[in-house]
């Protein structure tokens, strides 16, 4: 997989845990008319 597949998400937050180790990017594809899919990276 590459790191364009999420190059037109929406970054709609993100989260630390681990005290700083891990960062999770809750993104998001939303475009009018189109499937609005969740992703977690």
């Amino acid at each position: 997989m590459t790191g364009l597949r999420y190059h037109d998400y929406h970054l709609e937050g993100y989260t630390v845990s681990g005290y700083g180790r891990t960062l999770t990017l809750n993104l998001t594809w939303n475009y009018p008319n189109q499937y609005r899919e969740p992703s977690h990276i």
